[in-house]
Formats: structure tokens, C-alpha cells, sequence
């Protein structure tokens, strides 16, 4: 949780005349460079809290740019497998009382992304996503059984910041955050899933990779 206050904090101070010079920052673009659609295709992940840890949802974008200031698309998210809970109840008889809850959640969503200020290399954009996905409990029984406790599946609607550097016209690291908020699901579900989260990422743009090395296009930052 407190890397999302950091960031929070962080991101006002970087996107202040005294970081940027003052002549390169516009805010609200109306468009970046000359090209008005471009296809958008790139990794995506993000930082987040769940069942009171500090997991890693993987995610994959789809969809178009429009003079890089609007973005549009479908993304994928995952949990990161690899995580077991042993502070979670799980009320099944069979379940030995050290049990250990694994989860599988994915989702997708719709999201647009309207670049907010640009200056140079430098972006802040502000993200909104609607979608829906599934959830999935899963405990060893006393029998060595792999079994299901819990199978719902839920909406949710996040929005958030970022702000980004773009190093090579496809590759930019990045940092934000924001808030997804759950509905239209159980009590449980929705508290493990209605959390703020943090993004620290490095962000491969797939079809500005292919652009700059197949085709051998001469790609703008």
C-alpha cells in the first residue's frame, strides 16, 4: 500500500514546469507527430494488492492510437501464478486445518487513455478501464485432492495516472496509479478485488518493434 502513496505523491512534482523546460510541455495535445491511426499492440502489466499482498497482474493491450494522444483498445490481465495464502477461511470439511488457498484470476477490459500533457520524450496520460473476469480458489484436501472453494466471476472499472519516458520509440518505463473498484459480485471477491493500484513498469510496444526493425521505418519518440 505504500508504494501507491509514493507514487501518488511523486507524480504532481514531476509533472511541474521546474522538471520539464517550460517551452516543451503542452497540455491537452491535440495530436504528435504526423500520422493520425496507428495499430497498438504492447505488454502491459501492473502492481497491485491482493488478499493483503503485493502481487503482479500480467497483461497484453490490443487496439489503435490515435494521433498518440488517444489509445483504445481490449487488454488481458492475469494473476502471476506462483503465490499460496494461508490466511484465508476456507469453510469446506475436507479442507486439514494449515490449508493453503491458491487463486487464479484473469479479466478483460475496454480501456481508453487520453495523453494528458507531453514534453519531449516525457508523457502523463490518464487510463479508464471497464471489463469483467473470473475468479478461482483452489485448496489441497486432507486427501491430497486439488479442489474448488470458490468460482465467481465479477465487473470492475479502474482509472488512474501515468506518467512515461520514452527511451526508444518502443520502449518506455513508467510509473502511476489508480483505483479498481469491483461490483456486481460477492462480498468477498469484491473486497480482495476493489484495491488501489501502483504500476512500475517497462512497457514493449510491439508494433512500434516491428516498425522500427522489419520494416525499418524511422518511428518518432
Amino acid at each position: 500500500m505504500k508504494h501507491f502513496f509514493i507514487i501518488l505523491l511523486i507524480l504532481p512534482l514531476l509533472s511541474t514546469a521546474q522538471f520539464f523546460d517550460t517551452d516543451e510541455v503542452e497540455w491537452l495535445p491535440h495530436s504528435v507527430g504526423e500520422k493520425k491511426w496507428r495499430p497498438l499492440v504492447g505488454f502491459d502489466s501492473r502492481r497491485s494488492f491482493f488478499q493483503g499482498r503485493n502481487v503482479k497482474f500480467l497483461g497484453l493491450r490490443f487496439g489503435a492510437e490515435h494521433r498518440k494522444v488517444h489509445r483504445f483498445g481490449l487488454a488481458f490481465f492475469g494473476l502471476r501464478d506462483g503465490d499460496s495464502y494461508d490466511d484465508v477461511s476456507i469453510d469446506r470439511e475436507d479442507a486439514p486445518p494449515d490449508a493453503q488457498a491458491d487463486f487464479n484470476v484473469s479479466f478483460a477490459t475496454l480501456f481508453y487513455e487520453r495523453v494528458i500533457m507531453k514534453a519531449g520524450p516525457w508523457e502523463m496520460s490518464t487510463p479508464i478501464y471497464f471489463g469483467g473476469g473470473r475468479m478461482i480458489g483452489e485448496y489441497r484436501s486432507t486427501t491430497g485432492q486439488i479442489k474448488t472453494f470458490l468460482d465467481e466471476d465479477f465487473s470492475v472499472l479502474g482509472g488512474g495516472i501515468m506518467l512515461k519516458y520514452r527511451v526508444l520509440p518502443w520502449l518506455e518505463p513508467g510509473l502511476g496509479g489508480g483505483y479498481r473498484h469491483a461490483f456486481d459480485s460477492e462480498k468477498e471477491v469484491k473486497k480482495t478485488l476493489q484495491q488501489p493500484y501502483y504500476v512500475i513498469k517497462v512497457s514493449v510496444l510491439l508494433g512500434e518493434l516491428y516498425r522500427s526493425f522489419i520494416r525499418g521505418e524511422d518511428t518518432q519518440l
